[in-house]
């Protein structure tokens, strides 16, 4: 149903609720709202990021399933027919048990577009221009000169304004959110101004006791000043470096399952954050310092030279291992998602309705100029550092590029179809890739290896 009907939420929802299943959702909101901050920190804007309490479990099944009669009618009967009854929550040692009667259910493949459809007339309903607040200014309950901008994903929403509107903002959520099953609590949330604005945000968020701060985490990525952003980042590094000293542990008895688990995971953490946080190339040193000294070595099982570890962090069918250099790629991503982005990131800055099919040709469009890009850059270093080996390792090179023999490298190691390779396995055919003599091979056969090659 979702790849059925997802979009119908995507185009109804649009860009008020971004867990609707939009392309770059995640990426368009940090670059918009980061903008938007970098553009009003200084003459007095903040940031204010909302936490609410239990919001998935929260939330008022009967009216989410009477928008979605309303909004998302072609899967609403199957939504219907899903939470018509309570689902029992099991207590572990317990003779009792739970019935689920509010919220989506956990692992549901339809709970996020639920939850979009469900918060809606929410996230509506506080929009900067509603009739709503209309209303509500014309009956001169609040300042109608109030004005923001408001970004919703899932259950994580925020407010980008001067203070002033801030604090009306967060006095209708208080408000209005229960009626929709959306608790905010202030007492969690915290609120990114400029270091001059401090004591003041301090003063008019007394009374809900909102955290104010300089910098803090948004959506994956971070807001807030420099030094705060680099601190950050810095922390982050040094829990992925310790990560790769594990895996490095780990490549020494399974290097097909460590080479697995940093390329297809533990790399595309770090890849997210180069997204969406601009000039943290420097920090990023340290990530490849630990490849080069710790986990390279550990998955050859010897000591591996500049050459090598240049061929290495390439991709694999440009000839490396499909580990990302974390210093050169940090730019080109940030780059390539700030443009693949940028009519979502303006539509929320304008406050306007997002052009779907404009934003997703966009994306489109910046993803493969992305990739020509990366595949020119790792060309010309496949180029010259392969040009400063040995002609029988050059060919051996070229052999592997151009036979496009880097299939391996991409499968998960499960033992259907021997697909799991053991450690004398994986380090020979990383050697025999790189022109090199494997660690346990007999004279024999490397007489037969140098007469292929």
């Amino acid at each position: 149903m979702a790849c059925v009907t997802g979009d119908d939420v995507r185009i109804k929802v649009n860009n008020d609720q971004l867990c609707s299943g939009i392309k770059g959702g995640i990426e368009g909101a940090i670059h918009g709202i980061s903008q938007l901050f970098e553009s009003q920190c200084e003459d007095g804007g903040g940031l204010l990021l909302v936490d609410a309490d239990n919001a998935f479990n929260s939330m008022k099944r009967s009216a989410g399933l009477w928008n979605a009669r309303v909004l998302w009618t072609r899967c609403s009967r199957f939504l219907f027919n899903t939470y018509q009854g309570y689902a029992v929550l099991i207590i572990r040692g317990a003779k009792t048990y739970i019935l689920s009667k509010e919220g989506v259910t956990q692992g549901d493949p339809l709970g996020m577009m639920f939850y979009a459809i469900a918060l809606l007339p929410l996230t509506r309903k506080l929009k900067n221009g509603s009739a709503f607040l209309k209303t509500v200014f014309d009956r001169a309950e609040l300042n109608n000169t109030s004005a923001w901008t408001q970004n919703w994903y899932a259950d994580d929403s925020s407010c980008q304004s001067d203070l002033e509107s801030i604090l009306v903002w967060l006095q209708l959520l208080v408000k209005e959110g229960p009626k929709y099953g959306y608790y905010p609590s202030p007492e969690k949330s915290y609120l990114v101004v400029h270091p001059n604005f401090v004591e003041r945000a301090q003063t008019l968020f007394a009374d809900f006791k909102v955290n104010v701060v300089t910098g803090f985490r948004f959506l994956g990525g971070f807001i807030g000043d420099f030094q705060e952003t680099e601190n950050w980042i810095n922390e982050k590094v040094k829990t992925w470096v310790k990560a790769i000293e594990c895996l490095s542990k780990a490549a020494e008895q399974q290097p097909h399952l460590a080479h697995v688990s940093l390329t297809k995971s533990l790399q595309n953490e770090w890849s997210y954050v180069q997204r969406v946080v601009a000039n943290v190339e420097k920090p990023f040193t340290l990530l490849r310092t630990a490849l080069e000294s710790t986990f390279l070595p550990a998955l050859f099982g010897s000591e591996v030279n500049q050459a090598e570890i240049s061929l290495m962090l390439l991709s694999g069918h440009n000839g490396g291992l499909g580990i990302r250099d974390p210093v050169n790629s940090s730019t080109l991503s940030f780059q390539s998602s700030r443009e693949g982005s940028k009519i979502l990131s303006d539509s929320i800055i304008d406050g306007i309705s997002l052009e779907m099919d404009l934003h997703e040709t966009q994306m489109k469009k910046s993803i493969h100029q992305a990739r020509e890009l990366r595949d020119s850059l790792e060309q010309d270093i496949w180029v010259k550092t392969s040009n400063g080996l040995p002609i029988h390792r050059q060919k051996t090179l070229q052999r592997i590029k151009d036979g496009e023999c880097s299939t391996w490298l991409s499968m998960m190691p499960t033992h259907d179809n021997n697909f799991l390779l053991g450690a004398n396995e994986c380090r020979d055919s990383i050697a025999l890739r790189y022109g090199r003599v494997p660690i346990k091979c007999l004279d024999f056969v490397m007489d037969a290896i140098n007469h292929l090659t």
